[in-house]
């Protein structure tokens, strides 16, 4: 991991840290103030009245515990292997969140509200799991997005109609520079067939550019025929890979429109 990485990780969990410390001094000062005042207090009946007090205090507690266990598993990052570990948790969260059902639907809005406003402590990181639970209309949206921060004029194309999902411009050209195909990974590989054919489409149009994209891989002949070509084969590791190299606002922006498609598409009551 880079120095820079190093450092913004423990200025994460420092904020985790800090953030625990309050919580817990507010649980503290909720008991204290129900023991030494409450507790004692000659009013009739009030003590039964706020016994609800300690629960809430100890609550407290517990939230300050989680928040510094998290800033420690932030901590421990101090490699590759160490920030994958580091970040399981909070990727775990994640997924659970967005990928579920109803209920985790709502902690979805929570859990995506929360990020948009505390960035810092409710990181969005791109996983293989949340990759690959994206249906194909998803994909082909997060693919427009992802050129978009590339720099290209991103134009979604009727492929029943043309030869791919998404046609790409370079400024106010008229005539697209490349296009992109969007393939969902299902079970198997992406085969042979399916990239020869676009590519022979690309050259017809005089398109110079193509690109495949997927969750999932290429057979090794489908590799093989891309070589040497202006074709370009995006495997869910790669797109992975090219979404995690942009910004983090704009890696985290692309991720949250594609939750919340995804929640739309699934649970149109449940809008995040």
């Amino acid at each position: 991991m880079s120095s820079s990485s190093s450092s913004h990780n423990r200025r994460r969990s420092d904020r985790l840290f800090g953030l625990g410390i309050r919580v817990a001094g507010i649980g503290t000062c909720i008991v204290a103030i129900y023991f030494f005042f409450v507790s004692e207090s000659p009013i009739p009946g009030l003590r039964e009245t706020l016994s609800w007090v300690i629960p809430v205090g100890i609550l407290f507690w517990v939230l300050a515990l989680g928040l510094v266990l998290v800033g420690l598993v932030v901590r421990s990052a101090e490699g590759p292997a160490g920030e994958s570990r580091s970040l399981s948790f909070l990727a775990s969260a994640q997924n659970a969140c967005m990928t579920g059902g109803f209920f985790r639907g709502r902690l979805a809005a929570l859990y995506l509200g929360a990020a948009g406003r505390f960035r810092g402590l409710f990181p969005l990181h791109w996983t293989p799991s949340f990759l690959q639970s994206l249906d194909g209309n998803i994909l082909v949206c997060v693919g427009a997005d992802l050129f978009r921060e590339m720099g290209f004029r991103a134009v979604f194309a009727n492929r029943a109609e043309g030869i791919a999902d998404i046609l790409l411009y370079q400024g106010d050209e008229s005539r697209p520079t490349g296009a992109v195909l969007c393939l969902s990974g299902g079970s198997g590989p992406i085969r042979e067939e399916s990239v020869r054919q676009f590519y022979l489409s690309l050259s017809k149009e005089g398109i110079e550019y193509g690109v495949v994209m997927t969750t999932g891989f290429f057979s090794d002949k489908a590799r093989s025929f891309g070589e040497g070509k202006s074709l370009e084969l995006l495997s869910g590791q790669d797109l992975l890979a090219k979404l995690r190299d942009l910004s983090d606002e704009s890696s985290g922006k692309i991720l949250q429109q594609a939750a919340r498609r995804m929640r739309e598409r699934r649970h149109p009551w449940s809008r995040v």
